[in-house]
């Protein structure tokens, strides 16, 4: 086998990498320190913690016409993340957003999903956190998430995941060990399914592999589940507050939060599939159980309306990136 220099290596990753659609379009990296926008450099180390044993936190937000949406809100429950496993960030939450709207910026694409890393960092390939060189910062600019239309208007299918939920305290850490979450999705796309919904050993619901879930009562109020078993979704959270300022508006009696069951989903009025990439769709059918169809329920076109609204004029969550290079 040929031992390949530098220059080789790279061609060949050029080679492979050019198979494949254009979806990545800037990377910062802490061990770098700076912007790379040619996807073959937009690498880490195999011996970094968050490759070989996904010791490693992240978040992801959405740029929307040139404006990162709620940024302030995800890098808080990243904060919330890294304290949990007892990972220092390597730089302040300012310094973080500053690097993250430079990012961008050294893009030309003015809509994606920003996804943030904070790693351990390399070190070696034992699970010992304390032999690694130090925390690293790794931020990747992407092209933005495409759902079908058809699960808009006509909406997804939600099933009961053969995997349980994440126990406490690992369900509500936002961890790059997501190998349950990879399960779930392998599951709803072997089941043929667009989501599926983890449970509790008690048979408490939680959330899908990504995305929160949520149903709407036909005493037509917006439910959740309790943030204790499940990851605090940044657009769950948005939605709610938009929906408790606009009932009337939206033509929904409020919103709560509570342990919720198969049974629940099964008597529902509808159901919503609710993440930062997808924002909020409509469930049409869960474990055989046909919600209303999405066309007839008054109340989703205006809460689409309204969150979507909210993500392009809303300037108190919006942050302008700046695209002069």
């Amino acid at each position: 086998m040929k031992i390949l220099t530098s220059a080789e290596a790279l061609a060949a990753l050029h080679t492979s990498l050019a198979k494949k659609p254009r979806t990545y379009y800037a990377m910062y990296s802490s061990l770098f320190g700076g912007i790379v926008t040619d996807p073959a450099l937009m690498i880490l180390p195999l011996d970094d913690h968050m490759a070989h044993r996904g010791d490693a936190i992240f978040e992801a937000l959405r740029c929307i016409d040139g404006h990162l949406y709620d940024a302030d809100a995800h890098l808080k429950r990243l904060e919330r993340s890294a304290e949990g496993i007892g990972l220092k960030l390597p730089v302040s939450l300012a310094e973080l957003k500053t690097t993250m709207l430079a990012t961008v910026g050294a893009s030309e694409a003015r809509s994606g999903i920003v996804r943030i890393f904070v790693s351990r960092g390399p070190g070696d390939f034992t699970p010992n956190p304390y032999t690694t060189i130090g925390s690293q910062l790794y931020i990747v600019y992407t092209a933005p998430a495409a759902y079908p239309e058809r699960l808009y208007t006509e909406g997804a299918t939600l099933g009961l995941s053969v995997h349980p939920a994440k126990p406490r305290p690992y369900c509500t850490i936002k961890s790059c060990n997501y190998l349950p979450n990879v399960l779930m999705r392998k599951e709803a796309v072997d089941r043929g399914l667009d989501f599926v919904v983890a449970a509790t050993e008690d048979g408490r619901l939680t959330e899908s592999s990504t995305e929160n879930v949520a149903l709407v009562t036909r005493e037509r109020k917006l439910v959740a589940p309790p943030y204790a078993d499940m990851l605090r979704g940044t657009t769950l959270e948005r939605v709610m507050e938009l929906v408790q300022g606009h009932m009337a508006e939206v033509g929904l009696k409020g919103t709560e939060q509570r342990e919720l069951r198969v049974a629940d989903f099964e008597t529902a009025e509808s159901a919503l599939v609710i993440g930062t990439t997808l924002a909020v769709m409509p469930v049409k059918s869960f474990e055989g159980v046909t919600y209303t169809p999405a066309k007839d329920l008054p109340w989703l076109a205006p809460l689409m309306r309204l969150f979507q609204h909210d993500t392009l004029t809303n300037s108190a969550r919006r942050t302008a990136v700046s695209f002069e290079r």
